[in-house]
């Protein structure tokens, strides 16, 4: 069943208890969870592949409001990002069935840094550390810090490396 979801580009398919649809989102399969979060690599209606960000369904509880006002603050602060080397904000919006807040990003078909398992040549190092330093001075420069910059956090794309998940990112400018 929820094999039939399964797209190229997904780390797993859908779970049984993953919903098809957020946001007018055909979800095709699961990228990657976190403890706040699942990102899922959904199809906008022209059947674009794009990367979707919602909470996890056992964040809906007491409590709940935490983790909605801290992924509204992710959303915030990505919205904000320009740069190259981060995936942009497409769209973002509250679920219809579940109420629960989501963001759909471009979506950055490539192992990440964590897994791609192989060792990168001195031009591959070069053109990493340059877009990984572009990206975080993009990210500086409106006065978000990442604080999660990790291999898993690294996508290597065909179109070079992207950094990605600002999940626990925080703007100067937060209390």
């Amino acid at each position: 069943m929820s094999g039939q979801h399964f797209l190229g580009g997904a780390r797993e398919p859908l779970r049984p208890e993953d919903p098809e649809t957020i946001g007018g989102y055909r979800l095709r399969g699961r990228l990657g969870e976190g403890g706040m979060g699942v990102v899922y690599l959904a199809e906008d209606e022209n059947g674009t592949s794009v990367a979707l960000k919602t909470i996890l369904p056992r964040h809906r509880g007491s409590g709940g409001w935490r983790f909605r006002a801290r992924f509204r603050r992710e959303i915030k602060n990505a919205s904000r990002v320009r740069s190259p080397y981060t995936p942009a904000v497409l769209a973002h919006g509250s679920d219809r069935d579940s109420g629960d807040p989501y963001m759909v990003t471009e979506f950055i078909n490539g192992p990440n840094l964590n897994d791609c398992g192989i060792l990168l040549a001195p031009p591959e190092l070069r053109r990493l550390a340059h877009n990984l330093l572009v990206a975080i001075d993009a990210l500086h420069e409106i006065g978000i810090v990442h604080r999660d910059i990790k291999p898993s956090n690294i996508v290597l794309s065909p179109g070079g490396p992207y950094l990605i998940d600002l999940g626990i990112s925080k703007s100067v400018d937060d209390s």
